[in-house]
């Protein structure tokens, strides 16, 4: 129901699932694939893939994005060669460009950062952060501070147990400002 329902001109689209692809208007919109629920309804770029319900729902003139997971780049609107990977996973991106984030709400808040790789069960899932260039590496979930959080970082969260319960809550492994360049 909904499918493709305002297609015009819009070559090579492929849709599964009530109101996906709902609006695909131009003749270089095309090469889209949406199954699920309102997956790319509001889509008017080309090359992108959402698998799960909502999955790049409000994507507008965003190319070449990845979204597998519900809610997967949910909000992203103008961003473009982004993959998301998980449930929410990079949910509030709207411009960021070139992140990659696997697992659980893994950069669920990044609106605007770039250049971002989040891996693991929430890996950054409640720092709103604009930083871009940052690889984090979450094993056991849960955020970090976002005053924290700074460009071209490596961040590490260890995994805690009842032995190591007092264990560093992130290790900053590596950091790289341009003037050090």
């Amino acid at each position: 129901y909904n499918v493709m329902n305002i297609n015009v001109d819009a070559p090579k689209n492929t849709a599964v699932g009530h109101s996906a692809l709902k609006v695909v208007v131009g003749s270089s919109h095309g090469l889209n694939t949406a199954v699920g629920y309102e997956a790319l309804r509001l889509n008017t770029a080309n090359g992108n893939t959402a698998v799960g319900c909502y999955g790049l729902r409000c994507n507008n003139t965003g190319n070449f994005n990845t979204a597998l997971g519900r809610s997967a780049l949910l909000e992203n609107t103008q961003g473009f060669e982004n993959t998301a990977i998980g449930m929410q996973a990079i949910r509030d991106n709207t411009t960021g460009n070139k992140n990659t984030a696997v697992g659980y709400r893994a950069l669920v808040e990044c609106k605007h950062g770039s250049s971002n790789l989040a891996l693991g069960f929430k890996a950054l899932d409640a720092a709103a952060i604009e930083a871009s260039g940052c690889i984090v590496l979450n094993a056991t979930g849960g955020s970090f501070n976002p005053s924290d959080v700074s460009s071209n970082a490596f961040y590490v969260k260890p995994i805690r147990t009842a032995s190591n319960s007092n264990a560093l809550y992130y290790c900053l492994l590596y950091t790289s400002d341009a003037a050090d360049e």
